[in-house]
């Protein structure tokens, strides 16, 4: 609206001498030939009007970063408060920062650790539990729900879309199915974070493997 007064306002000033000379041969001021003052009045109006509106504009594009500049300063007090009620120096608290996050950064390698040796620990107590019984079968999370990525029906493999994160562990037994019918069974070989590579079970292939097919535990945990 603001740009559109201003070209209509300047349009009628640039033309304003134009149409005194084609009403009356000649051009002494806006009032003569028949152009009233009004014309030129109307015209610096509309020019005046579009440059109120933008400083308008800029204003109160100025006052909504001062606002938020108020803000921030005030946060940074605030923060800067809360340091102080703790008793620590203000030029400290770069340091205190920093170690927090060091701490926090080794707390979650240290996590990852834990999960690490407890996945590891699981799979020794599988396999000794393998070798006292002969029927042991490795139970999988009941909720594990995966997806075949990868199938060779020359070599009888399969990679998954699930893994480590998942509950996934070796020598766990897998269902295969499509729409609901039993395609096969297999045996996971190797995890990893987010995938594992399973072999089909010989006697338990009752049709090709393919991509897409879902799989689910042969042996749900309790």
């Amino acid at each position: 609206m603001q740009q559109a007064a201003r070209a209509v306002a300047a349009v009628m000033l640039l033309i304003a001498p134009s149409l005194a000379l084609a009403a009356g041969g000649g051009f002494a001021g806006p009032a003569v030939a028949g152009i009233p003052m009004e014309f030129v009045f109307f015209a610096a109006t509309l020019l005046a009007v579009a440059e109120a509106a933008t400083q308008v504009k800029r204003a109160n594009q100025l006052n909504d970063d001062l606002i938020k500049t108020k803000q921030d300063r005030d946060d940074a007090r605030a923060e800067l408060a809360a340091w102080a009620a703790l008793g620590i120096p203000v030029n400290q608290v770069k340091d205190v920062i920093a170690e927090a996050k060091r701490l926090q950064t080794q707390t979650e390698a240290q996590e990852e650790e834990i999960k690490t040796l407890m996945r590891v620990n699981q799979g020794l107590t599988h396999k000794l539990a393998k070798l006292i019984q002969e029927d042991y079968h490795v139970p999988l999370p009941a909720k594990l729900r995966g997806t075949i990525l990868v199938a060779d029906p020359k070599w009888d493999f399969v990679v998954l879309n699930v893994g480590q994160d998942q509950g996934v562990l070796e020598d766990g037994e897998l269902l295969v199915n499509r729409n609901g019918r039993l395609v096969a069974k297999v045996r996971v070989r190797s995890v990893q974070k987010d995938r594992c590579i399973a072999n089909v079970m010989p006697g338990w292939k009752l049709g090709d493997v393919v991509e897409g097919d879902l799989v689910i535990p042969a042996y749900p945990a309790s």
